[in-house]
């Protein structure tokens, strides 16, 4: 089970904005700011040059007013060859496509616009990213961010059933009969977004939250969530189900940008944990993505076993941040330091994690470490 999403954060622009465009031009290229607006008929030129979710006007028009960002857009002999959503937080700005690739020129060329047009701006942030080895020609901090971890696709389902590890498939294979033997009516299905039906949807969240209560956890999908979820299906998703009797019992909500999907939710019921109905609808899910034309199916960030078995590869994910300056960088230090803390301590998390499976000393002193509070609280009871 996994949930996955960026929330929007900053200010929102004053009353006193206004929402309009400027043009400008530079060589052979033309620029033009979108004021306080991401028009939708963006929309492909996004797709086409991010391929992501979370740098479509899809996912920013489900969690962000109309008129909360602005869009920059670069073009040459009338294409678009860079389109930056983005919003100015004080003195910074901060760029809202994430999980994809910006290189060092499309960072320069946007830093270099910015910081022209808005004087009191000292910083420009890009997170979730991945850029090239060596950034753009100004002072700077990088940090890692998160992961995203992505099974780069085949053209065949035999093609990526054959790729995958012999006892991977030998499991697989077993869990599916085993469930289909137990239960005659099993099925698995996919539904277009357009088709979905909210209940199937509202279905998978709720298996979500059961399996967060059972970690004594609270679910991050509240109501608000399931409904910015439910309009984004509505708008490029897919629901991918496993029935037995009629019932949803598993499902994945992810989603299509030109050919890469990306899974947000993946969830099961937890009385059906023998079967292993969600590895088993997450291997089904990427071959029905196959089918679909899909090169990349994106699990996200979540370094859980059964991604790797399903071939998929992790790619860390920056968070960039420029200056105007080194004097600007000096000023902003404080910020600065609250972002370093923040990467070296999901760093420490994951290599925290990453120990406690290994059957070394270390290992085994930290499992031993783990599991000494909750002895000592049963000997008290």
């Amino acid at each position: 089970m996994q949930i996955h999403r960026f929330a929007p954060g900053g200010a929102l622009p004053s009353a006193r904005d206004r929402v309009g465009q400027t043009d400008t031009a530079e060589g052979d290229l033309t620029f033009t700011c979108y004021e306080n607006q991401v028009p939708p008929w963006m929309e492909p030129d996004l797709i086409r040059l991010y391929g992501s979710l979370y740098a479509s006007h899809a996912n920013f028009s489900a969690y962000n007013a109309p008129d909360s960002a602005s869009l920059f857009v670069a073009r040459r002999a009338g294409l678009v060859v860079s389109a930056l959503m983005y919003r100015r937080q004080g003195r910074r700005i901060q760029v809202l496509n994430e999980v994809t690739h910006i290189g060092r020129q499309e960072m320069a060329l946007f830093a270099r616009h910015m910081f022209a047009r808005h004087p009191e701006a000292r910083q420009i942030g890009f997170r979730a990213i991945s850029t090239d080895p060596e950034g753009p020609d100004l002072p700077q901090l990088r940090l890692f961010y998160t992961e995203n971890i992505v099974i780069s696709l085949p053209d065949t389902k035999e093609a990526y059933i054959g790729s995958l590890g012999k006892s991977t498939r030998k499991n697989i294979k077993h869990h599916i009969s085993r469930a289909k033997r137990a239960f005659p009516s099993f099925e698995h299905v996919v539904v277009e977004g357009a088709q979905a039906d909210e209940a199937d949807v509202r279905a998978i969240i709720d298996y979500n939250h059961q399996r967060m209560a059972g970690k004594n956890k609270v679910s991050s999908l509240d109501e608000e969530e399931a409904a910015r979820l439910l309009q984004l299906v509505r708008a490029c998703g897919l629901v991918s189900l496993i029935r037995i009797e009629g019932a949803v019992r598993a499902g994945a909500i992810y989603f299509r940008i030109g050919d890469r999907f990306f899974s947000v939710v993946n969830a099961h019921d937890p009385a059906y944990d023998n079967y292993r109905l969600g590895m088993s609808c997450c291997y089904l899910t990427v071959l029905d993505a196959i089918h679909r034309g899909a090169t990349e199916f994106h699990l996200l960030w979540g370094r859980y076993e059964y991604k790797y078995a399903l071939l998929g590869v992790q790619r860390d994910l920056e968070q960039v941040v420029l200056y105007r300056s080194s004097l600007a960088m000096i000023a902003e230090l404080p910020s600065a330091f609250a972002l370093a803390w923040s990467s070296y301590g999901k760093r420490f998390r994951f290599w925290f994690i990453e120990q406690k499976k290994h059957d070394t000393a270390l290992g085994r002193l930290l499992r031993g470490a783990r599991r000494q509070p909750a002895a000592k609280s049963a000997r008290a009871a």
